[in-house]
């Protein structure tokens, strides 16, 4: 009997580091995400229009949903992390996380692209009138 409550707690001590371990490293997602997303804001505040600073706020602020569904998801199923289906919940709310980081960055990029495209056209006016 006394066996197997050691090897109980040994299994559960290990498998309580990866839960840690999980839900730290959604943590720092979480974190990072937090990151982009005050870059984000600073990008929207140089907007001209209030399109494209509805468009950056935008999509920040869904990465940050994402980010917090993320944290969430690990928390609720790192417990039992080694069920097939919670595996899939978690790697789904780490997908939303990354698309939604791929979309501040794309909506950043427009906007940049954009910002160099009228600066061309500007010099381009400038030298040829």
């Amino acid at each position: 009997m006394m066996m197997m409550m050691m090897m109980y707690d040994v299994h559960c001590t290990r498998y309580g580091c990866v839960q840690d371990t999980l839900i730290a490293l959604a943590k720092a997602v979480a974190s990072a995400t937090a990151t982009l997303v005050l870059k984000a804001k600073e990008v929207a505040s140089k907007c001209d229009s209030q399109a494209d600073k509805n468009a950056v706020i935008g999509s920040a602020t869904q990465c940050a949903l994402a980010a917090s569904q993320l944290v969430a998801c690990t928390k609720v199923v790192a417990p039992t992390f080694s069920n097939p289906e919670c595996q899939e919940q978690l790697v789904e709310a780490a997908k939303q996380v990354a698309n939604s980081v791929g979309h501040v960055v794309d909506t950043g990029q427009v906007r940049k692209l954009f910002l160099l495209f009228l600066n061309k056209l500007f010099v381009t006016a400038v030298f040829y009138d």
